[in-house]
């Protein structure tokens, strides 16, 4: 089964994705992910991808598909969690042209909890933990290592990425249509943990998929 995350910039896409790939076995993949190996490994991808991202602007469709198709031809579990695309109709055409999409998951967020939630999130730049800095000392709670802020997280370009959304974006909801389950993230992220696994669950249930859950199996 596989599964598209909606949702604005800092929704919560990657926390979702992560808990759904630790939880079922769904293999995540991420674009921003992907955009910012390429970035670090000074690709030629990298290059064109951080001059798009640095002004705010969606990468070129082709760099993406390019990217994202070797990873979807990689060996995956029960399906995949792709966080991070179609982020247009025209997106969502050309992976429909890949691989089936079987559920769309739209993180629901309103603008001044994600403007809040993005201008104190830092990154681990060894392990690539995200944290809120109000939770942190700073350093990485998983190696230790000084929190930064990630480059596209600017004011101007937060706001500038959250128009891009309302314009390019949120027709995917209509477009997606009978697939789309809208999840409220606005308050405790325990009660939206809670209603996508129960989404799921359903589900798995009715596709019959046999997944990994919490380490057993289940018929």
């Amino acid at each position: 089964m596989n599964i598209v995350l909606l949702g604005k910039p800092g929704a919560g896409k990657g926390m979702f994705a992560e808990f759904l790939q630790k939880h079922y076995g769904f293999t995540h993949i991420s674009t921003g992910d992907l955009c910012r190996k390429n970035i670090r490994d000074n690709t030629i991808y990298g290059k064109i991808v951080e001059e798009h991202i640095s002004k705010g602007q969606l990468v070129p469709l082709e760099i993406i598909l390019d990217m994202l198709k070797s990873e979807i031809k990689k060996e995956t579990s029960i399906g995949f969690i792709l966080d991070g695309f179609p982020r247009n109709i025209i997106q969502a055409k050309e992976l429909e042209k890949i691989v089936d999409v079987d559920a769309v998951l739209m993180i629901d967020v309103p603008d001044e909890i994600i403007l809040e939630r993005i201008l104190n999130r830092r990154i681990c730049p060894n392990c690539h933990k995200v944290y809120n800095l109000k939770d942190t000392n700073g350093k990485c709670l998983e190696c230790g290592t000084v929190l930064v802020k990630r480059a596209d997280d600017d004011l101007k370009i937060v706001k500038n990425r959250l128009q891009v959304y309302e314009k390019e974006t949120k027709p995917l909801i209509e477009y997606f249509n009978k697939k789309i389950i809208v999840i409220d993230n606005s308050s405790q992220i325990d009660v939206a943990i809670s209603k996508i696994k129960e989404i799921i669950d359903n589900l798995l249930k009715k596709t019959g998929e046999n997944v990994w859950f919490v380490g057993h199996k289940k018929i």
